[in-house]
């Protein structure tokens, strides 16, 4: 930001989250995001490394009966609108969505979960600095974890 501008972020977000059915649970947000930066000469700027729009998706269906008994699965996805970079304002970073994926299995207090963040395994970018400075998220990646409730 130069000497003297002013930054203005306007916006607002919105969360939901509750059971369709009593073992299906949905978890959703969205966020609209307007900031920017206003120099002393009235030029205004798009604030660097701020999506103006995000949302995000997860659900889960927890089997109650049947062979698969005790058994979830869950499904979600994370969008990201486009972003400009830090120093070098025509570096604009693309819009991206990633998929996420879980499988879980509860028995009493314990659940077994694995996680498959990425499932498409999308080439993304985090932000940036400038064209040699790119932070990229994430690629495919799995997850085993065990939890005990007490």
């Amino acid at each position: 930001m130069t000497e003297g501008a002013t930054e203005k972020n306007k916006g607002v977000e919105i969360d939901v989250m509750g059971k369709i059915l009593p073992n299906w649970m949905i978890n959703a947000g969205y966020a609209y995001n307007d900031s920017f930066l206003t120099e002393l000469n009235g030029r205004k700027y798009r604030k660097d490394n701020s999506p103006k729009h995000s949302f995000n998706l997860w659900t889960r269906y927890d089997l109650h009966r049947g062979v698969f008994r005790n058994f979830g699965f869950g499904l979600g996805m994370n969008y990201v609108d486009e972003k400009i970079s830090w120093q070098e304002r025509t570096l604009i970073l693309p819009a991206y969505t990633v998929a996420d994926m879980a499988i879980y299995y509860k028995l009493g207090n314990m659940q077994v979960a694995f996680n498959v963040n990425n499932v498409f395994n999308k080439t993304y970018w985090l932000g940036a600095f400038n064209y040699p400075r790119l932070f990229p998220g994430a690629p495919r990646n799995m997850m085993f974890n065990i939890r005990y409730q007490f």
